[in-house]
């Protein structure tokens, strides 16, 4: 791994796993297989594979009675999540702060240069370039005592890319040179390539074309030869968490005849056309509660938006995504009071608007690369890179319910993971539209299902207290939705408490009869009999 054999490290570690079954005794370290297989498919943008290893590895910890082996677990589910979520998030610090709590207790030092490489990652993508400097360089000053070279250089490197992302660059040139440099010493070809994407990322801001050639040629060569594809087309660990910014690299290597032809092969990959723009950023949309769209790392303000319409507009191409909107039916959603012509003169101007806010450095007059045209027709690009939670949201549950039967475990993890997306009704308090609704109802019901399939599944595992957690989560949403009162009469019921069954089954039947003037189902009723009668299984 320390030398860039990526791939090889994971065929071989993967075999390895195969290979020990259940019956493998692990050495008790930060060498267990899950935890670095974890690291290295974070390295290559395996998100999924990522989170998974790490959550084998907390879980082995836990069983062996190892804390070391659950802190390494934790600081790799903070990697996995970040790369994952292609950002930092809440979930990301609780990892590391929950690796940080296990590895002082036990007093080891060296082992809290992992988490404060993390954390200087996390706090650099959250602009917080005196956090993450005080992480890296303390990092630095336990890993020198031990002589790691190859950890330092990583720690550089991750100083590197908190120092760019606060837009200090010339602080980030130099320690990402100085990572290189070590990388070299070392013989990591992989830490070179990170090193070197980087650089030429910030010769190509600052219009060094010489430094440029120099960094993206080393990049794309190293790449090209030892199978490193998936640092321009993934979100990575030591990459960037915004695979389109390498859009920008590739076009200048293509025009620079710099490795033109793997260039144009990625870019192709990438979804890069000659007759759009080039955008070297991720659109991320959130729609699940609060309205927010970021342009890769930089949200859009509120002020940015200048018009109340072009946020509408935004709101109403991204509902209907799938869908060609023609001018006049625009018209008719937004503005359906006004008179032809004036609703044509209010579309123009939001369209203006909006193009400028989606794409602040396009030309006047050119195509658009996120709201695109056909005759009177208007769309957004799905084959832009976009991010939207409501789709991600819609793609976990659906993944999720088809392997809950074969594999609860990771259906559980799929099923989380939807459910912290939703931190709201779509497009909340944004519009009371018919256009809007649907997808409000839609998404809502999708919400209750996946959070009546983890309540199951928490109840099969016998966690009755977060069970009925979801299932009042779900009748906060909708009080009449009677599952809900099953699974809270069945887990207090395994609790032993039957005078809250009484409780929840009274109230299940006075709010059906309030709300909808009918009695508990036949299932409920039998339910409620079983459990004063005796106890019962699901």
């Amino acid at each position: 791994m320390r030398t860039g054999r990526l791939h090889a490290a994971i065929k071989l570690l993967e075999e390895k796993r195969e290979s020990e079954g259940d019956g493998y005794r692990p050495p008790l370290s930060f060498r267990e297989t899950p935890l670095l297989l974890s690291l290295l498919y974070s390295l290559t943008g395996e998100a999924d594979k990522a989170v998974a290893a790490a959550e084998e590895g907390i879980r082995l910890g836990q069983k062996l009675k190892s804390p070391f082996v659950e802190a390494i677990g934790y600081v790799r589910m903070g990697h996995a999540l970040m790369v994952q979520e292609k950002r930092p998030s809440k979930p990301c610090h609780e990892a590391y702060e929950r690796a940080l709590v296990l590895n002082d207790n036990l007093g080891v030092v060296r082992g809290r240069t992992e988490v404060l490489m993390g954390r200087c990652l996390l706090y650099g993508y959250e602009g917080d370039w005196l956090a993450a400097r005080r992480c890296g360089l303390e990092g630095v000053e336990v890993t020198e005592k031990v002589r790691d070279r190859w950890f330092v250089a990583v720690l550089y490197h991750s100083l590197g890319i908190a120092a760019a992302c606060c837009r200090k660059f010339e602080e980030a040139k130099v320690w990402f040179a100085r990572a290189r440099e070590l990388f070299s010493c070392c013989g990591d070809s992989f830490g070179k390539a990170v090193s070197s994407w980087w650089l030429a990322y910030l010769s190509l801001k600052e219009g060094k074309q010489d430094d440029f050639c120099r960094n993206a040629s080393e990049m794309l060569e190293l790449c090209e030869n030892l199978g490193y594809d998936f640092l321009l087309d993934k979100a990575t660990l030591w990459g960037t968490l915004d695979p389109r910014a390498s859009v920008l690299i590739l076009r200048e290597a293509k025009r620079l005849n710099i490795c033109a032809q793997y260039a144009e092969w990625h870019l192709k990959k990438l979804g890069d056309r000659d007759d759009l723009p080039s955008v070297g950023y991720t659109l991320r949309i959130k729609t699940l509660g609060c309205f927010r769209v970021w342009r890769g790392e930089e949200e859009i303000g509120f002020q940015e938006w200048r018009r109340e319409a072009a946020r509408r507009l935004f709101q109403l191409l991204i509902t209907k995504r799938k869908t060609l909107l023609h001018k006049e039916e625009i018209a008719c959603f937004l503005w359906p009071d006004a008179d032809p012509q004036t609703a044509s003169r209010d579309l123009k101007v939001a369209l203006s608007t909006l193009l400028c806010v989606l794409e602040p450095s396009r030309q006047p007059r050119s195509p658009s690369f996120f709201i695109q045209r056909q005759g009177n027709a208007y769309y957004f690009n799905l084959a832009s890179g976009y991010w939207l939670d409501a789709e991600e949201f819609e793609t976990l549950v659906v993944r999720a319910e088809k392997i809950v039967q074969e594999k609860p475990f990771e259906a559980e993890l799929l099923l989380k993971r939807a459910l912290d997306l939703y931190e709201g009704d779509y497009l909340q308090g944004a519009t009371q539209d018919e256009w809007c609704l649907e997808e409000r109802e839609r998404l809502l019901v999708l919400y209750i299902q996946a959070a009546e399939m983890l309540a199951r599944l928490l109840a099969a595992r016998h966690e009755y207290h977060e069970c009925i957690n979801w299932a009042d989560k779900i009748l906060e949403k909708d009080p009449c939705w009677e599952e809900a009162y099953r699974l809270k009469m069945y887990c207090y019921a395994k609790m032993g408490n039957k005078p809250m069954v009484m409780k929840i089954f009274n109230k299940c039947t006075e709010v059906l009869r309030r709300e909808l003037n009918v009695s508990p189902s036949p299932k409920t009723v039998k339910l409620f009999k079983k459990i004063v009668n005796q106890p019962v299984s699901l």
